[in-house]
């Protein structure tokens, strides 16, 4: 009875969720509740835009990618974009998203979802639920065509270096691609989430920050 109330429970609650997949890495990074409780207001419609700044190895990449899994194991017809700075961390952060949806303790909690056999790549990969694809994603510069976010639109670091990020260029060429390319591929009412470790004040975040666009910060 009372691992059917944590089930019921980690479906329900991002954090329980957390705590449940892996609490040996939760437990020690109780910081990362705030985070979860971020996720969990974007997951119940709460906030539509959110942003998160951590310093590196601080655990944020992999809660993300919890988070990704859990949204789309309650709505597995649903749709995630996930972008980042390069097509290899997409890929990184593809496998390990598709590798949850694998392990025995997320199919405890969502016992019904499952990946569809002939669509599997780490490109973009589908439940047997989906309409169209459940994940997909770029590095920052590369193309994304014909998928729609509908369930969440993140982007995850799309500087990977303080030099990049300090870098007038870079940071014109990087926006100018969030806002066309990422942003053409989120749906009517999808939520955002921008993560990123800060090292400059134009960087996507902070653009974004200067014109008042998130809900939380």
């Amino acid at each position: 009875m009372l691992q059917v109330l944590k089930e019921e429970q980690s479906r329900r609650n991002f954090w329980a969720f957390c705590l449940y997949y892996d609490s040996e890495f939760f437990d020690s990074r109780p910081f990362l509740k705030q985070i979860a409780d971020s996720f969990q207001r974007i997951a119940d419609g709460k906030i539509l835009r959110l942003q998160v700044s951590m310093p590196p190895r601080a655990g944020k990449s992999y809660i993300t990618t919890l988070f990704a899994a859990w949204m789309i194991g309650r709505n597995p017809d649903g749709s995630i974009m996930r972008n980042c700075c390069t097509s290899t961390l997409y890929e990184k952060f593809s496998y390990d998203t598709r590798d949850v949806l694998k392990a025995d303790k997320f199919r405890q909690v969502f016992p019904s979802v499952e990946l569809s056999p002939d669509k599997q790549s780490i490109r973009g990969w589908n439940t047997s639920h989906a309409v169209q694809v459940s994940y997909f994603g770029s590095g920052v510069g590369g193309t994304i065509i014909g998928f729609g976010a509908t369930l969440c639109a993140i982007s995850d670091d799309l500087f990977k270096s303080f030099e990049d990020a300090i870098s007038e260029k870079v940071c014109e060429s990087t926006w100018s691609w969030y806002k066309g390319t990422h942003g053409s591929r989120i749906e009517k009412h999808c939520p955002v989430i921008d993560i990123g470790t800060r090292w400059a004040k134009k960087d996507v975040i902070g653009r974004n920050l200067n014109e008042d666009y998130y809900d939380e910060s």
